[in-house]
């Protein structure tokens, strides 16, 4: 297709106006948008000079001692910390209402015998065992009551064998030196006895000393001396004997 000189001359002067356009609204674009503010007054020159009646609370005032300025200008350093509530912490080794259980296994040492005609002091009994279970609570920080059952034993020289079983009710007060714990316990009851075909049932009185070494809130380990005194009372008082057996053993109490 051909076009004529006039066609030609129109194309080419709407590409001209177009062209002419977009770099119009191109400019329009790009140019920011500016402010027109008052010029400021010109400067009176009599304002280069002091003007000592013109306030001076114009004027910064660099000089002002710390103090003036206001309180929300200056770290707050004279403000407090807060402290901790003072407390007090007291250990105490044992407390009303703690409760133990003890195990003991040691030795039994026939002692004498009191006979109607005075001390006996061969008791024809030889070394023996002996083994006892026993549960206290504390009443008071120092003083517990409780219960024990044991297991004894003895041979004779007839190689026989004289067999015991105490049940005691225990009365304890305890001493407390720091780690080391003292209990002095007395305890009564009665015991079953048996030696040869014979038995007997009687009462039985058993004081107690201990020494044991807490060495943790649960535990404690020591030893214990108990003093057997069994007496065997008969219609004929002929016959009566109060035997008195030392018993030493190792221990150890659960607390809990």
């Amino acid at each position: 297709m051909r076009y004529s000189v006039t066609m030609k001359r129109l194309i080419f002067i709407l590409v001209l106006a177009l062209t002419g356009l977009s770099l119009a609204v191109a400019q329009t674009d790009s140019t920011p948008d500016v402010k027109t503010e008052p010029s400021p007054a010109p400067e009176n020159p009599a304002s280069n000079t002091p003007d000592t009646d013109k306030p001076t609370t114009d004027k910064p005032d660099n000089d002002k001692p710390a103090a003036d300025k206001p309180a929300t200008d200056k770290p707050e350093t004279d403000k407090p910390m807060p402290q901790k509530p003072e407390t007090e912490l007291t250990y105490e080794p044992i407390r009303a209402g703690d409760q133990f259980i003890k195990i003991d296994l040691g030795v039994g040492k026939p002692l004498f015998f009191v006979a109607p005609e005075g001390i006996v002091g061969d008791t024809n009994m030889k070394l023996g065992g002996t083994a006892t279970i026993g549960y206290s609570r504390f009443i008071t920080s120092r003083v517990a009551l409780g219960g024990e059952m044991s297991f004894s034993f003895n041979t004779t020289i007839g190689s026989n064998l004289y067999f015991y079983l105490p049940l005691t009710f225990k009365g304890t007060y305890e001493f407390v030196f720091n780690r080391v714990h003292l209990p002095l316990s007395l305890g009564a009851g009665f015991a079953f006895q048996t030696h040869n075909h014979n038995n007997y049932f009687g009462p039985i009185i058993k004081p107690e000393l201990g020494c044991y070494y807490q060495f943790n809130p649960q535990w404690t380990i020591g030893l214990v001396t108990a003093w057997n005194c069994i007496p065997q009372w008969y219609d004929d008082s002929s016959y009566n004997r109060t035997g008195n057996i030392l018993d030493i053993k190792a221990g150890i109490r659960y607390h809990f």
